[in-house]
């Protein structure tokens, strides 16, 4: 029923209705595959929170559609001043940055977004990696997925850089972004090797206090010095 009910909303645009396609991404009966029109309708009526919503429950989205739900993003939200807008902006173009991607398409379809997207982008992935990203409350805060996202920060820099590098630096403005970014990828990269180390120390120690638990061993104690 929910295939038939998309297939007539891409047949007919007087049926669509943003209620019952919000409905239809919820319940996680459609792919991409199965409607690669339904993006091109939701960018077409500009309908942002139903793409975004699809970058998170629509399977197999190829790296074309990330790229070019990312531009319409950017192009819609642009230009954002008060906090609520930011926010906005940061979840939709976080919705893109997390979805699963090949790099080597990624890539090559990165190389298709003009150059002021391209350094839109590039702006908001250092404010993001040395500021953070400043999410809404819906979007998810826990620390596993927050240290997904910073990969995936990092990631979508390193595959931005790849596409756009020789346009960017055509661009004199671009060039203190891009000492400005290598500066921010390198502090992320040691906070995430850091952490790394953190958590093996925090599991030896979980371990044996886990130990010490079962053996009733709490006649002493001890204290633990981490070194970064």
């Amino acid at each position: 029923a929910a295939v038939d009910i998309v297939r007539r909303c891409l047949c007919d645009k007087s049926l669509f209705s943003h209620d019952l396609v919000l409905a239809i991404i919820r319940s996680g009966q459609i792919s991409y595959r199965l409607f690669p029109d339904l993006f091109s309708l939701l960018e077409e009526k500009k309908e942002l929170s139903l793409l975004s919503l699809c970058l998170q429950h629509v399977l197999d989205v190829p790296e074309t559609a990330l790229v070019s739900a990312l531009s319409v993003f950017l192009r819609e939200l642009g230009a954002v001043s008060s906090k609520q807008d930011r926010h906005r902006r940061a979840d939709y173009l976080c919705s893109v940055i997390s979805c699963a991607h090949n790099d080597i398409f990624l890539r090559e379809s990165l190389k298709s977004l003009s150059t002021d997207n391209a350094l839109a982008l590039m702006h908001f992935l250092h404010n993001t990696l040395r500021k953070g990203c400043p999410l809404s409350d819906g979007y998810s805060s826990k620390s596993s997925e927050s240290r997904d996202l910073t990969n995936a920060l990092l990631n979508w820099t390193s595959m931005l850089l790849d596409a756009h590098f020789m346009h960017l630096l055509m661009f004199k403005d671009a060039h203190q972004l891009l000492r400005d970014m290598h500066k921010s990828v390198s502090e992320q990269m040691s906070v995430c090797h850091s952490v790394s180390r953190v958590e093996g120390l925090l599991h030896g120690i979980k371990t044996r206090s886990i130990k010490s638990h079962k053996t009733n061993s709490f006649d002493h104690y001890q204290i633990e010095v981490l070194k970064l």
